[in-house]
């Protein structure tokens, strides 16, 4: 199903959100949660068929801006500790060039502008998380 995203009472269809498509049913046993500390995958039993239901599944994200940024950072953070478990490195310089990539690519890229001033914020804090999680893992 597609998942249209509430922000701050605004549903948001740009910014790379929407339409978030995600795999919601499946049968118990054909499927498991696999990956990472942060954004598990979906594991889908080999020859499943694939469905896609009409509709969008609402999803409530974040109810003010301040809850958002206490989430990427939490997420930015075990992000952080990953890129170190893994041997990853970043330099100084990719903190900012990733955050500044990740900004010009939900906002103008994926047409965040559209999505008025809840966009911009949208846009401005996902990219403020990735700049986090660079700074932290060259902390870690």
């Amino acid at each position: 199903m597609n998942r249209l995203m509430n922000y701050c009472g605004k549903w948001i269809r740009h910014c790379g959100w929407y339409p978030d498509t995600k795999v919601r049913i499946f049968r118990r046993g054909q499927a498991e949660w696999t990956g990472k500390k942060v954004h598990e995958t979906l594991s889908l039993a080999e020859n499943t068929e694939i469905v896609h239901l009409d509709g969008d599944l609402l999803h409530y994200s974040y109810y003010s801006p301040e809850e958002h940024r206490r989430r990427i950072e939490k997420y930015a953070l075990l992000s952080a500790e990953e890129m170190a478990e893994s041997g990853k490195h970043p330099s100084a310089a990719s903190a900012y060039l990733h955050a500044g990539w990740k900004f010009l690519r939900d906002y103008v890229f994926k047409a965040g502008f559209l999505d008025g001033g809840k966009g911009w914020t949208i846009c401005k804090t996902n990219a403020y998380g990735v700049w986090y999680k660079y700074k932290k893992a060259r902390a870690l």
